[in-house]
C-alpha cells in the first residue's frame, strides 16, 4: 500500500515539472504593434516594452498586452507564422465593455484634481463656475479675509488683510488683498488716585512729555474703562482713564516706570501692534467676510502682492464685519501639504533639504468634507 502511494506521488510531480501546451491569443487582424508601444533605444535591456498609459485603458491595448506578455508554446506546439503574430492593419473591434478609467495622471507640469471617471475634468470646471457673494453692493467691496500681516519695513500703521473675493464675470472665486492705512497708536494712562477728579494736570504733564519726544499730534480724553488682569495697584472697579490717540509715524512713549511722574501711575498699550489695534478696534474675530467702504483698486504697476485683486483704505473705520449668516457662506479654500526629506551635513552638521514633496487640494470646504475629497472615495 505504501509502495503504491510512493509510485502515484512521484508520477504526479513528474506530471507537473513537464512543461504544458499553452494557448496564443488570437490577435485582431492587422495590428501594428509599433503605433501601441514605446521603445527607449538608449536604455534597452531586453524587459519588457513601456507601456502608455492610455494603451491601458482602450481595448486594443489591452490585447496587445496580453499578446507580448502570453507565455511561448512549448517545444512541441505548432509555431505561428510571423504574419500571425505581427499584422500590418488594426480593425477596432466594438467595445461592448470600455474599460473605466479610475486614476487621471497629469502631464509634468500641469495639476488637475483627481477624481473618478473620465469626465471628471469637465466636472471640475463645472463646480468652479459658483454663485458666491457680489464683490460690490453700492460703494461696499465684499471681501472673505483669511489671514493678517502687519507692514514692519518702514510703513508704520498699515495692516494687509488677504482672502477672497468672488468674480461674478468668471463666476470664481480669486485672491484678494486689502490695504489697511492710518491706523494710530492708542493708549491708555491711569490717574494717580488724588488726580482721578483733576484730569487737566495729568493731561498737562502727559503733554509735556510727549512734546519733548519729538510727538507734536496728539488727542486726549477722559474716558471710563474696566481692568480685567491681575497687574497690582490697578482697580478692578469702572474707573476714570486718559485716553491718548497719536500717528503711528512717531515713537511709542517709551515709558516703563511711572514713579517720576506726579499726575499718573500706568500706561497700558504703549507697545501694541497695529495688527492688534485693527483687530479689536474693528472687532475682527477671525476668517469671516468684510465690508470695505469706500475701497480703491490698486493698479497693476503699483501692487505690494501677489494677489489678483489688491484694494486700499485710507482708515480702519472703513472695514467693518458683515454678519455670519446664510447670505455670507464660507469661501472654499485651496490647500496644500507640504513633505519634506532632510539629510544631515556632516561637514557643517546642519540638516539640509534632500527632496520635497507637496499635494495640492482645491475647492476644499471649511464647514464639511470637499467635493474633490468625496469623489475620490467614491471611485
Amino acid at each position: 500500500m505504501v509502495t503504491n502511494r510512493r509510485a502515484a506521488y512521484a508520477a504526479a510531480r513528474a506530471a507537473e515539472s513537464q512543461p504544458q501546451p499553452l494557448e496564443i491569443p488570437e490577435l485582431v487582424e492587422g495590428q501594428d504593434l509599433e503605433e501601441d508601444f514605446d521603445y527607449d533605444d538608449d536604455d534597452d535591456d531586453d524587459s519588457k516594452p513601456a507601456l502608455r498609459l492610455d494603451d491601458l485603458f482602450s481595448t486594443a491595448g489591452a490585447e496587445s498586452l496580453a499578446a507580448v506578455t502570453s507565455p511561448m508554446p512549448s517545444a512541441g506546439a505548432t509555431k505561428p507564422e510571423p504574419s500571425e503574430l505581427f499584422p500590418t492593419k488594426v480593425k477596432p473591434e466594438p467595445e461592448s465593455s470600455p474599460v473605466k478609467r479610475k486614476v487621471l495622471i497629469p502631464e509634468p507640469g500641469e495639476y488637475k484634481v483627481m477624481g473618478a471617471g473620465a469626465d471628471s475634468a469637465a466636472a471640475e470646471e463645472e463646480d468652479t463656475l459658483v454663485q458666491g457673494v457680489p464683490a460690490v453692493q453700492g460703494d461696499l467691496t465684499q471681501m472673505f479675509w483669511l489671514d493678517a500681516r502687519e507692514d514692519t519695513f518702514g510703513n508704520a500703521g498699515t495692516v494687509y488683510l488677504f482672502g477672497k473675493i468672488y468674480n461674478e464675470k468668471l463666476r470664481m472665486y480669486q485672491s484678494c488683498c486689502c490695504r489697511v492705512s492710518g491706523i494710530m497708536r492708542c493708549i491708555f494712562v491711569l490717574p494717580r488716585p488724588e488726580k482721578a477728579e483733576e484730569i487737566g494736570e495729568v493731561v498737562a504733564e502727559l503733554g509735556a512729555y510727549m512734546a519733548s519726544r519729538g510727538i507734536s499730534q496728539r488727542r486726549m480724553k477722559a474716558v471710563y474703562r474696566w481692568y480685567a488682569f491681575e497687574e497690582p495697584g490697578v482697580p478692578r472697579e469702572k474707573s476714570r482713564w486718559v485716553k491718548v490717540r497719536y500717528p503711528a509715524s512717531s515713537p511709542p512713549l517709551g515709558i516703563t516706570d511711572c514713579s517720576g511722574f506726579k499726575t499718573f501711575s500706568r500706561v497700558f498699550g504703549d507697545r501694541r501692534s497695529f495688527l492688534e489695534l485693527l483687530l479689536l478696534k474693528r472687532k475682527l474675530k477671525g476668517p469671516s467676510w468684510l465690508s470695505l467702504r469706500n475701497a480703491q483698486r490698486v493698479a497693476d504697476g503699483d501692487k505690494l502682492s501677489w494677489c489678483t485683486h489688491e484694494f486700499a483704505v485710507s482708515s480702519p473705520k472703513d472695514v467693518s464685519p458683515l454678519p455670519d449668516d446664510a447670505s455670507h457662506p464660507p469661501v472654499p479654500l485651496t490647500v496644500m501639504s507640504v513633505h519634506l526629506v532632510t539629510y544631515l551635513n556632516e561637514k557643517q552638521r546642519v540638516n539640509e533639504i534632500a527632496a520635497m514633496t507637496c499635494v495640492v487640494q482645491d475647492r476644499v470646504s471649511m464647514e464639511g468634507s470637499s467635493e474633490a475629497a468625496a469623489a475620490r472615495r467614491d471611485a
